[in-house]
């Protein structure tokens, strides 16, 4: 093997011998200092992550109370007769979102003596019958047979037959 001597020189060693290489000796410094930069990226890694969650977490809270609402408001509406649960539930929503203090019931309510036409009338001669098995609360048609107007029938067999002139003479039955 050829090792170099000093001044420069080659020096031809025994073959068996081990050649010891010297490195120069890595200052600890600078280990810790590179792991210390590898943390801190890895940090600023996960704080940009966990943002991440937390923005999609919050979105996430605001999509179900949104929804918890909407079914509350359905609810409501339904128990209290709306005619067009759709567009109750809109102007519902618009109402309990200008209240200070979200109260879906007193929204439905006022909806209902602000606009009762978008709600089915309970007064006597009015055709209703309550209490029949069609669900808490809800109102039915007498057929016609029974002595009521037949609404009930005639909405059953626009359903049905999907026919629009059926469809028709039940909304002018249903008018007046």
């Amino acid at each position: 093997m050829k090792q170099e001597g000093e001044g420069g020189e080659s020096m031809i060693g025994d073959p068996g011998e081990a050649v010891i290489e010297q490195r120069p000796t890595v200052n600890e410094e600078l280990v810790w200092k590179a792991r210390a930069e590898e943390a801190e990226d890895e940090v600023e890694r996960l704080s940009g992550r966990l943002e991440e969650v937390e923005r999609e977490l919050a979105e996430s809270v605001a999509q179900l109370n949104s929804a918890e609402m909407k079914r509350q408001i359905e609810r409501e509406l339904f128990e209290s007769d709306a005619l067009d649960l759709e567009a109750c539930c809109l102007l519902t929503e618009a109402a309990v979102s200008q209240m200070d203090e979200p109260d879906v019931g007193e929204a439905v309510r006022d909806l209902r003596k602000r606009k009762p036409y978008l709600f089915h009338a309970h007064g006597a001669g009015d055709g209703m019958v309550r209490g029949n098995g069609a669900g808490p609360g809800r109102a039915t048609m007498l057929p016609a047979a029974h002595g009521g107007d037949g609404l009930d029938e005639m909405a059953d067999s626009a359903r049905a037959s999907g026919d629009r002139a059926a469809l028709l003479r039940y909304l002018r039955q249903r008018r007046g």
